[in-house]
């Protein structure tokens, strides 16, 4: 009855304003209702120790309202003000909440993300919180809009007022900018990062940074090594999976006090220190790793090359891709036979609530490398430890790791259930790449196994979660990942394989893996570089 009339009420609530009234409204509602986590940082940033920081920071303050101002005066007008508004009211709420409640940052990588996220991924995030943050923070405030009688001016007049106000508001905030130049400009060079936390200006510019490089990509393919041999002295078989999510933090392979890794501690295998990943994201990470060009290369490149598993492929190396992922192969596995189950299927005994777990990718893939012949490589990409429902990524009967978060607002949850339920994630990768080894062991093939996270993620370490993070920015947590390697005995016989000299090396990345695959197969090509090959490092 109370929520009935409180409706009521609110529907009876119809506003007028004049256009300029109600920018300045608006303007002012986005820049403070939105922007907390940006504030927050900003003023952290200042100290107050003199009157001069408080008039600085109030100058601040004016130049962003005014920038704001000036950029909703120039794009509103009769025909598009209620649209655009609501339009961004919505977006403001969807951005604001991810970066309040998870501490992301929005950045062009995160936009990217966004584009490539199914609808099994995006269900993961919903939950209780977040529609009453939409609620009342992006459909109320549209209401509002939509309810409110806006009064224009004369088109002559509406063109001297829209002009006037600009040039002002311009010639006061350079007087501002000009008067305080030094501490402005120091301030803005020092808190440049925290732009990617500002509202709408964060996603609004990661938007037209990812348009900008969609538009400008070159779409057709690009091949690579053309003068690429397989001169492999014995038949070769390479099984690589693709972690999601795992970071190194938890592999009790690398320390961690918690036994994660019970099987694998058991198998001989490499455990590659000091690695790190190419990207914070698997829309960075998965393209980058197979491809030839390294992490630094890669980043900056906007030509369509050929990843590896193709170029390997169209050389008579068997390539076969199951994908697991929400995510999908971000067209690494395009022209390549591939099985994309993308965490949804039918198989009751691996999936359950919409999503299936890893055990799925081992069906098949045994009859598979027993019945090819020459060089194969079986690529097997996990969803892993995909967040943030963690505890949907393993079967029940591996939650060794108790209590478990079970909620995707992880708020809800303490950090040490959010830990526990990442924990049985990393034990059920344990079991899928142990029970591959033990699967390869029986082909009795010149094989190589190889397990290697696309990035790490956030557990609420300063207060961030998830991934996602601009790289330079982003916490070790999120770069730093597991690198594990099996090798057959005639294999390591063959390549003189010691553990001394493969952890000789300082540290390894993403960039090994392409040059390491090309190795395994004994591969000659202009582009392959030996120093980056684990393979070669005991020859």
């Amino acid at each position: 009855m109370f929520l009935s009339k409180v409706y009521r009420k609110f529907l009876q609530i119809k506003p007028s304003f004049g256009f300029y009234s109600f920018l300045i409204i608006y303007t002012a509602f986005t820049l403070v209702v939105y922007n907390y986590t940006f504030w927050s940082k900003n003023i952290a940033a200042v100290k107050f120790n003199k009157i001069t920081d408080f008039t600085f920071f109030l100058s601040y303050i004016f130049v962003l309202f005014a920038i704001h101002l000036i950029a909703f005066l120039v794009f509103f007008n009769k025909f598009t003000t209620k649209s655009i508004a609501i339009f961004l009211l919505i977006a403001n709420s969807f951005a604001s909440y991810f970066i309040t409640v998870y501490g992301v940052m929005i950045d062009h990588s995160m936009i990217t993300n966004v584009f490539q996220t199914d609808i099994n991924e995006a269900t993961d995030l919903l939950n209780v919180k977040l529609v009453l943050y939409i609620v009342l923070f992006g459909i109320v405030p549209s209401v509002m809009v939509l309810r409110t009688k806006i009064i224009y001016k004369t088109v002559l007049k509406e063109i001297l007022y829209r002009v006037v106000i600009i040039l002002v508001l311009l010639a006061v905030s350079l007087v501002l900018v000009f008067s305080q130049y030094r501490q402005i400009s120091t301030f803005i060079r020092t808190t440049n990062d925290n732009f990617n936390y500002l509202v709408p200006r964060s996603y609004l510019n990661a938007f037209f940074k990812v348009t900008k490089k969609h538009f400008a990509t070159e779409k057709v393919l690009v091949r690579i090594a053309n003068d690429l041999t397989v001169n492999s002295k014995k038949e070769t078989l390479v099984v690589l999976i693709v972690g999601e999510t795992a970071r190194k933090a938890n592999f009790s392979l690398y320390g961690y006090s918690q036994e994660t890794n019970p099987l694998l501690k058991k198998d001989d295998i490499f455990v590659l220190k000091n690695v790190t990943s190419c990207g914070t994201s698997t829309a960075v990470s998965l393209p980058c790793m197979f491809s030839h060009l390294g992490r630094e290369q890669f980043v900056n490149n906007n030509t369509n090359y050929e990843f590896i598993p193709s170029l390997l492929a169209r050389n008579g190396v068997n390539v076969l891709y199951k994908d697991n992922n929400f995510g999908g192969c971000k067209g690494t596995c395009s022209e390549v036979e591939s099985v994309e189950i993308n965490g949804t299927g039918d198989d009751e005994k691996f999936c359950f609530g919409g999503d299936c777990v890893d055990g799925i990718l081992l069906e098949g893939v045994e009859e598979y490398i027993q019945s090819k012949n020459g060089n194969t490589l079986v690529i097997l990409h996990q969803n892993g430890s995909h967040g943030p429902k963690y505890n949907k990524r393993y079967p029940k009967s591996f939650e060794k790791f108790t209590p478990v978060c079970d909620n995707s607002d992880l708020s809800q949850c303490s950090q040490q259930e959010l830990i526990n339920a990442y924990n049985n994630t990393i034990l059920y990768t344990d079991y899928i790449v142990h029970t591959i080894i033990e699967m390869v062991k029986k082909t009795k093939k010149n094989a190589v196994v190889i397990y290697v996270s696309d990035h790490g993620e956030s557990l609420g370490e300063n207060n961030l979660y998830l991934h996602g993070f601009p790289y330079k920015f982003a916490p070790s947590e999120q770069k730093e990942i597991p690198f594990i390697v099996w090798f057959s005995d005639s294999f390591k016989k063959e390549r003189n394989i010691t553990e001394k000299c493969l952890n000789a090396k300082d540290s390894y990345s993403h960039d090994n893996l392409f040059h390491s695959l090309l190795g395994a197969f004994n591969a000659k090509t202009e582009i392959y570089d030996k120093n980056l090959d684990i393979t070669n490092q005991c020859q």
